[in-house]
């Protein structure tokens, strides 16, 4: 680190707050011109659970006025994603300093004001929504969020726990979150710090949250009642996360594994997830242990995210997929979801399973009660159990007859049509807008 980052490290909060103060427009004339019209902000526009959620209503706010989707990284070919641009002001050197003095000195994304630029940015000027997603991914300082909610509506969907937390998406085991975090028990949970500032980091971004005002909402019931806790002065909407039932439906498993080329007559598991294998908060190790284990005979494991691509007998990688008709196809041939997950919130690969009518057996964590009956749609296992009592489970599934199977898979398909569908989530959005606009014009 140079001498300068070096010496910058104990006051970047301060020196952050000096360049916002610095560049901020406060009353520049384009805020005085807004008109109808909304923008989005999220790390990614293609992948993770929380880029599709942010695009599908992007994409369906669109069609009805002018929106535009903000992103550090940007995918796919639509005019109106923009990566978020450098903000020149700020000189290089600068920029590489405080780079240094945030990645050394545990001041997670301190370093991270581009999104400055955007307050005389022609689109986000305009707009009287904003709708911010993930921001953490080294690209948003939370010391921004007032001043791009100034003048605007907010909107906040939370899709881990980023926001309650020192610096970690997901505090695990740890409830330190709740009274006010410091001496941080894993710095190495993503996203990481080298130095513990988790007490200040937590402080600060709450103060910051509530001068924001958004209003949040949580795709779960486990996740709205800490933001309760944590934000009894904001409002928390629960809105369930939505998938397209259209793409994500039963089909012929003979015809699936035909054009797959998969076996056709064995017990085929699931598993989805960022990394795969690799996944720490995914049950990824549990999954690996599965894949090793004396599964029933004829039993394969199909593991899907990741850069895996040597197999074994009982292991089919597959990789990262983008495609959603390759993801469905691939859950129509198979026999049962594995999601062993230690780390969620309430994700969009067990509704998507659910909607193809595959059953689903994975762990009671976070808002997946929410989304499995136990041993109507799929199967609940108790949190932190390893990979052995869902080794025995599988052993016991193996074996049920085919009428069991049929239960669940049309069990799991009813459920998703009516409580898991994209189009309810984007209603239950555009009128959470209408109500936002009418009360700022009132």
């Amino acid at each position: 680190m140079s001498r300068v980052a070096r010496l910058m490290g104990p006051y970047l909060p301060a020196i952050s707050r000096s360049i916002i103060r610095h560049f901020d427009p406060k009353t520049s004339a384009q805020t005085q011109v807004w008109q109808k019209g909304s923008v989005f902000f999220n790390t990614h526009d293609l992948s993770g659970g929380a880029a599709k959620v942010a695009r599908a209503l992007f994409n369906a706010q669109k069609e009805v006025e002018p929106a535009h989707f903000f992103v550090k990284h940007k995918k796919t070919e639509d005019p109106n994603i923009h990566p978020i641009p450098e903000f020149e002001k700020i000189p290089a050197r600068l920029k590489f300093y405080l780079k240094q003095a945030a990645e050394n000195e545990g001041w997670l994304d301190y370093d991270a004001l581009n999104p400055l630029g955007l307050l005389n940015h022609e689109h986000f000027a305009a707009a009287d929504l904003v709708h911010f997603h993930n921001l953490h991914g080294a690209y948003f300082s939370y010391e921004l969020l007032p001043l791009l909610s100034r003048d605007k509506s907010a909107v906040w969907t939370i899709h881990d726990m980023h926001p309650l937390t020192g610096h970690c998406g997901f505090s695990m085991e740890c409830e330190a979150w709740k009274t006010g975090c410091g001496n941080c028990p894993d710095l190495n949970i993503y996203p990481s710090i080298k130095k513990d500032r988790t007490a200040y980091l937590h402080q600060r971004k709450k103060a910051l949250i509530q001068q924001a005002n958004p209003v949040l909402v949580s795709p779960s019931v486990w996740l709205a009642k800490r933001l309760q806790r944590a934000f009894p002065k904001l409002r928390v909407k629960t809105i369930p996360n939505g998938v397209n039932t259209r793409v994500f439906c039963p089909g012929s498993k003979e015809a699936a594994r035909t054009e797959l080329k998969l076996p056709k007559d064995d017990f085929l598991l699931v598993y989805a997830s960022e990394l795969a294998t690799q996944n720490p908060y995914k049950g990824g190790e549990v999954v690996r242990e599965l894949i090793g284990s004396e599964l029933p005979p004829n039993t394969k494991i199909i593991t899907i995210g990741g850069k895996e691509s040597k197999g074994s007998e009982q292991h089919l990688p597959y990789g990262y997929i983008a495609s959603e008709q390759e993801m469905a196809k691939l859950f129509q041939a198979a026999d049962l979801m594995v999601y062993p997950t230690k780390a969620d919130n309430h994700p969009l690969v067990v509704m998507e399973a659910l909607a193809t009518g595959l059953p689903v057996l994975a762990t009671a964590e976070a808002g997946i009660p929410e989304i499995i009956e136990d041993g109507v749609q799929g199967w609940l296992m108790p949190r932190a159990t390893g990979a052995a009592p869902f080794l025995q489970r599988i052993q016991e599934m193996a074996t049920q007859p085919q009428s069991r199977w049929t239960e669940a898979q049309n069990a799991a398909r009813k459920h998703a049509e009516e409580n898991f569908t994209l189009q309810a989530m984007i209603q239950a959005y555009q009128k959470l807008y209408s109500s936002l606009r009418t009360e700022s014009h009132e």
